[in-house]
């Protein structure tokens, strides 16, 4: 019955694709937090099931942040369904983007504060999230904490970037313990070695709170909001620095993951455990 209804989804036609009826911003001083709730209807004659909701911020080009990502199990096609997406530290933004996915398809709606609701876009392939019991871990790219001038300690220049890892469970977040390792490089030459344990104090430590004098390298620390969790890799300058890394993962009772070569974007999709 799910593949059925997979089935729909990919083969709707434009206007029988989800729409929302209802995108309410509020915006709270406190960690320049942003809480959308929003509203969908299902216009077409089967039900949908297993939809992926998240909102990506913008100010004009620039990505600035991603909210969390609100499940979906079932949207008939009698009632609509709600979800409430949380993003942090995002002072201004100008647009946004809601993603929608399911069934290995990802439905891009798009909007700016002065309008009532998003409207869609485009439409995307999207890999199909696992439905079995499997851990996966996505890479969701760095965090750049720019360097203190006025700050004695923090000797020559470069700014410390953070490596971004959500790790899932069923659809639902987990607080794997275990330790990754890293080598970075600056193109194809070395620039260091990290070995950095995972533990239970690490998600203890809010992301959120990390700013340009405690965000130092090998520091670990968790966004409850959007699952991930953070790892200070190097202080280095991004002018001059062509980042690369190689990673392994390894989290007790949940398997090893390994990327070669991550740069530029330092983003993968959610996988299971293995080499990428």
């Amino acid at each position: 019955m799910l593949g059925i209804l997979f089935s729909v989804f990919l083969q709707s036609a434009p206007g029988d694709r989800p729409v929302f009826t209802g995108f309410d911003i509020a915006r709270e001083k406190n960690e320049h937090k942003v809480i959308v709730v929003a509203a969908l209807k299902n216009p077409a004659r089967s039900d949908l099931a297993d939809l992926w909701v998240s909102v990506v911020y913008f100010d004009g080009d620039r990505e600035l942040r991603t909210s969390n990502s609100a499940r979906i199990p079932r949207l008939t096609t009698k009632e609509p369904a709600s979800v409430t997406l949380e993003a942090r530290q995002v002072e201004k933004f100008s647009r946004y983007e809601v993603m929608v996915e399911s069934g290995g398809e990802k439905l891009v709606y798009a909007g700016t504060p002065s309008e009532e609701t998003p409207r869609l876009k485009r439409v995307e392939s999207a890999p199909v999230r696992a439905p079995d019991a499997r851990t996966t871990v996505e890479a969701r790219g760095l965090k750049w904490f720019n360097r203190d001038p006025l700050d004695p300690k923090q000797e020559g220049p470069g700014d410390v970037p953070f490596l971004r890892l959500a790790i899932r469970g069923k659809g639902q977040t987990v607080h794997p313990s275990g330790k990754i390792q890293v080598m970075l490089f600056d193109g194809k030459k070395p620039l260091r070695f990290l070995n950095i344990g995972i533990a239970d104090a690490c998600y203890r430590k809010d992301a959120g709170e990390l700013n340009a004098t405690t965000a130092v390298p090998e520091t670990v620390a968790y966004d409850p909001i959007n699952g991930e969790v953070w790892i200070g890799l190097a202080r280095v300058d991004p002018a001059v620095t062509s980042l690369r890394a190689d990673v392994t993962l390894i989290l007790e009772a949940y398997g090893t993951w390994e990327w070669k070569g991550l740069e530029k974007s330092f983003t993968s999709d959610p996988c299971p455990p293995g080499k990428k």
